[in-house]
């Protein structure tokens, strides 16, 4: 009997006794508000599953959001259960000639139907946790990518300048375009102990942070040339242009602040072709790209969400995104090595059954004892490589070595141990100080053979690369111990005119560095010091070492030199 005297409340009760708070909890409210006068719907009997679908269908929002819109909602009911306001009200509303058990009744009765309405069960959102997301919601940037967009804007101009420099700050430290357009002049060489960082003074949650730049303080370089060009050495780094090379000014003469929308039409100007589509990236695709960029070189999870600014390390995981097929491949994780005897022995079988290798086959079982390679009689390599072979592709890494220290990597046929030698301290990067030894089944070659079944570097490999998957074993720096196991993963029929690294993962160990265990101890204190070396191994490392620095392109640089003189 009390619901016209409500409807003449000209203004929603959520509105009066709970619509304090952000800037987001209010419009959230007001749009239930307005669409329960749409719906002309009594706003002491909220229909939130009503609501609900109306969210998702109509208006076609993402059932996260309309999980939030539903929270508010239900906060702010709750909060006008609490309110004695409230209750005072609605005894006003109701007729005084009623007793006071009678209004005390009607309004125990509009609690209880309130609180009924409220039950998250009655308006449930549903979702469905999604582990790997299609990678066109958003966009994870490769390196070269990065490098089309980082040139795209150009620097011939002032507005291609400062793109290019808000672009690769952004990049370079993962900060937010809000965050990005406050940064002042000052903030950009802070210290976080020895270390070059980017103050953030206020971030999301007004949370103020350090970002170190690392490796990535090539951004300084554009952002300096930026603030030369405009003569700026105070204030706001980015600021709004005007056409004609000419800065927006407040009343005051001063370069007005970059708007953080700005930030947003700065980069659909350089839209990216991504797998044959014309993509437009936002803010926050060069934020995940930081993310798991330093995550994919092998930084720390909990370094990247500091970084971010993240307060839990599952965001940070959310920005990393769901990685590519070739890096979520794991590792050797059971050392294979021991499937070796299998391996043969399912060759064998594979040739018994092909006929066109007969006659090799009977060679094979006439000379069984050769085949086992015993005393010091070396088979003749058209015994076992059958078909017309011009190349390997190796894969060599560290034992006793974690993380993993790998190279994966190609050579022609025809070359020596003496040349896979250098080939491997290429590749893995040594620096050909110490004597080395390879072996093979009950082979071994070094320099100078020091025993039976030892012989000479300089025998061509091709002998002894029987089987697919056939395994050499090179130890390097007898006093050091470093052992490396090279698998043959491919035998290829097209022809290799010189090595070329065709994978890796993590840095070598330096030389003289002491052996797998010394390293190992050196590895764990270098997370604890954040990369930098304590004076306990400087003697051996040096005063600073990145474990995770691997450079394809350089190794295969050095690779085409040595090849070089090789063949001179």
């Amino acid at each position: 009997m009390w619901d016209l005297s409500i409807k003449q409340i000209e203004k929603h009760p959520l509105m009066v006794f709970a619509g304090s708070g952000s800037r987001a909890r209010r419009s959230r409210l007001n749009r239930f508000c307005e669409w329960q006068v749409q719906t002309q719907d009594p706003w002491y009997l909220p229909d939130l599953a009503r609501w609900r679908d109306y969210l998702l269908l109509e208006q076609e929002i993402t059932p996260t959001t309309a999980r939030a819109y539903l929270s508010t909602v239900r906060s702010a009911y709750r909060k006008i259960l609490r309110d004695n306001q409230v209750r005072q009200m609605l005894y006003r509303q109701l007729d005084d000639e009623m007793s006071p058990e009678r209004k005390y009744a009607l309004i125990s009765e509009f609690f209880t139907q309130l609180k009924n309405a409220l039950d998250p069960d009655n308006a449930s959102v549903s979702t469905i946790t999604v582990q790997d997301e299609d990678d066109r919601d958003y966009y994870w940037l490769t390196p070269s990518q990065v490098a089309m967009l980082i040139q795209a804007p150009g620097v011939d101009t002032w507005l291609g300048l400062r793109d290019t420099a808000l672009i690769a700050l952004m990049l370079c430290t993962g900060i937010r375009a809000a965050e990005a357009v406050a940064v002042d002049v000052d903030d950009l060489r802070a210290r976080l102990g020895n270390t070059l960082a980017l103050r953030i003074k206020a971030g999301k949650g007004l949370k103020q942070r350090l970002i170190p730049y690392g490796a990535q303080d090539w951004a300084l370089t554009l952002v300096d040339a930026w603030l030369d060009t405009i003569q700026q050495d105070t204030g706001p780094v980015f600021v709004g242009l005007r056409k004609g090379d000419h800065l927006y000014l407040d009343e005051n003469g001063e370069a007005q602040r970059l708007a953080v929308n700005a930030v947003g039409t700065c980069l659909r100007r350089y839209p990216l072709s991504i797998e044959g589509d014309l993509a437009t990236i936002e803010p926050h695709d060069l934020r995940r790209t930081y993310a798991r960029s330093l995550y994919l070189v092998g930084t720390d999870l909990t370094a990247i969400q500091q970084n971010l600014g993240h307060d839990n390390q599952q965001t940070t995981l959310d920005y990393i995104g769901s990685l590519d097929a070739d890096y979520r491949a794991p590792d050797d994780a059971y050392g294979t090595v021991w499937l070796q005897p299998l391996w043969q022995q399912l060759a064998h079988r594979r040739n018994q059954t092909v006929s066109s290798v007969e006659t090799e086959i009977q060679i094979m079982d006439d000379n069984f004892e050769a085949d086992l390679w015993l005393d010091d009689e070396m088979p003749m390599s058209q015994d076992f490589i059958i078909g017309d072979v011009h190349g390997y592709v190796f894969k060599v890494w560290l034992e006793d070595i974690s993380p993993q220290i790998w190279r994966r990597f190609q050579v022609p046929t025809g070359i020596s141990f003496e040349t896979l030698h250098d080939i491997v301290q290429i590749v893995m990067g040594w620096e050909h100080y110490h004597l080395f030894r390879f072996t093979v089944g009950d082979f071994g070659f070094m320099r100078d053979p020091m025993g039976h079944g030892d012989h000479d570097t300089n025998t061509s490999i091709d002998t002894y690369l029987k089987y697919p998957n056939s395994v050499l074993y090179y130890e390097y720096d007898f006093g050091d111990s470093w052992r490396h196991l090279l698998q043959i993963e491919a035998h290829l029929s097209q022809a290799v005119d010189l090595p070329a690294c065709l994978d890796g993962r993590n840095a070598c160990p330096p030389e003289d560095s002491g052996g797998p265990m010394l390293y190992a101890q050196f590895l764990d204190t270098r997370k604890k010091r954040r990369a930098r070396v304590s004076r306990k191994w400087e003697h051996r490392i040096g005063t600073y070492w990145d474990a995770n620095l691997f450079s394809k392109q350089a190794v295969n640089t050095e690779l085409r030199r040595y090849w070089q003189q090789y063949l001179t």
